[in-house]
C-alpha cells in the first residue's frame, strides 16, 4: 500500500488483486522531511470503465494538484515482475520511463495526458474515416496536438536513456566486477508532420495511429549485443539490478533526499553478489523490505502470519 500513496503508483491492483469487492480505499501516510506532513490518497473505482481508478491527493487536509504533490514522498520500487524489464513486452520498457519521467520532469505527467487524450482522439477520427469515408478536416487539429506533446515527451525520454546508460554501466560493473560495456540504444518511433498529417491506408485499416511515443522502445546493450537476445539470465538479471539502482540515484539528485527504497520480495531472485551490493545500498536511505527471507538483517521487523 505504501506504493499506491506513492504518487505514482499504479492504484488499479488495490482493487482488482487485494480488495477486489471494494468500490474506494484511503491511504493515509505522515511524510517527516524537514517538518512533518500528512500525505492522504483517495483511490476510488470508476464503475464505467473496469480496472481503471482515479486518485485525489491531499497534504495537511488540502487538496493538491498531482503536479504539486511530487515532492512530499517518492519511492522507488524494485520487485521481481522488474526482472521483465528487458525480456517483456516494449509496453514494459515504456512504462518504466514513464514512471521515473513523473518523478524527475515535473511537466511530463501532464503532457503525457495530453498526449494520451490526442491520440484517442486521432484513433475516433481513423475510425469514421474508416467506417463512412468523412472526417479528414478533423485530423491537423489533433495531429497538432500529438506532434506537440509527442514531442516532448521523446524529448525527455531521450534525455533519460543518455543519462541512465553510464549510471547503469557503473553498477553493472560494480557486481559483475568484470569491466563490461553497457549501453542503451533508444528504439524511437519518429513523430513527424509527414508521418501523421495523411493517415496511410493501413492505419485507416486498422483505426489506430502507428507513430509516436507508444510505440517507442529501448534495447539495452552489454559488450554491442542485446542483452535480451545474447545475454544470460544472470546477465539480465544484473542489468535491472543496475537500472534500479540508477534509478534511485538519479531521483535521488533530482529531490535532493533520498527517496524511500521499497523491496517487495526481491531476494528470492537475486544472488549473493547482488544481496550484497543491495545491502549496502539499503543503509543510504530509509528501506522497507517485503520477504519471505528470515536471515535478512534489518533494523525493525513485522512479521506476519496466515492464519
Amino acid at each position: 500500500m505504501i506504493y499506491k500513496a506513492e504518487l505514482t503508483g499504479g492504484p488499479a491492483a488495490v482493487f482488482n488483486n487485494q480488495v477486489p469487492e471494494r468500490e474506494f480505499a484511503r491511504v493515509e501516510g505522515r511524510v517527516k522531511a524537514e517538518a512533518i506532513d500528512v500525505l492522504e490518497v483517495l483511490i476510488v473505482k470508476n464503475s464505467a470503465l473496469r480496472n481503471t481508478c482515479s486518485k485525489t491527493y491531499k497534504t495537511n487536509g488540502l487538496r493538491k494538484r498531482i503536479a504539486e504533490s511530487y515532492n512530499y514522498f517518492v519511492t522507488v520500487l524494485f520487485c521481481p515482475q522488474d526482472l521483465e524489464l528487458f525480456t517483456g513486452a516494449p509496453a514494459v520498457r515504456r512504462k518504466f520511463m514513464d514512471d521515473l519521467l513523473f518523478k524527475m520532469e515535473p511537466n511530463y505527467k501532464r503532457e503525457h495526458s495530453l498526449y494520451s487524450r490526442a491520440l484517442r482522439q486521432r484513433n475516433k477520427v481513423l475510425e469514421k474515416i474508416n467506417k463512412t469515408g468523412k472526417g479528414w478536416d478533423e485530423l491537423p487539429f489533433w495531429t497538432e496536438k500529438i506532434l506537440a506533446s509527442g514531442g516532448f515527451i521523446q524529448k525527455a525520454r531521450g534525455s533519460l536513456l543518455k543519462a541512465l546508460g553510464p549510471n547503469s554501466e557503473q553498477f553493472f560493473n560494480r557486481v559483475s566486477q568484470n569491466g563490461s560495456n553497457i549501453g542503451i540504444e533508444y528504439k524511437i518511433s519518429e513523430l513527424t508532420e509527414d508521418r501523421l498529417a495523411k493517415p496511410k491506408e493501413h492505419e485507416i485499416q486498422v483505426k489506430s495511429t502507428l507513430v509516436g511515443p507508444h510505440k517507442d522502445d529501448f534495447e539495452l546493450t552489454l559488450n554491442g549485443y542485446n542483452i535480451a537476445h545474447f545475454g544470460s539470465r544472470g546477465q539480465q538479471r544484473t542489468a535491472v539490478f543496475a537500472m534500479k539502482m540508477s534509478e534511485l540515484e538519479m531521483t535521488s539528485r533530482m529531490h535532493q533526499s533520498r527517496p524511500v527504497l521499497l523491496l517487495d520480495d526481491i531476494f528470492s531472485e537475486l544472488d549473493d553478489k547482488h544481496i550484497q551490493s543491495l545491502s549496502e545500498i539499503v543503509k543510504k536511505q530509509q528501506t522497507i523490505i517485503a520477504s519471505t527471507h528470515a536471515n535478512i538483517t534489518v533494523d525493525k521487523t513485522i512479521s506476519l502470519e496466515k492464519s
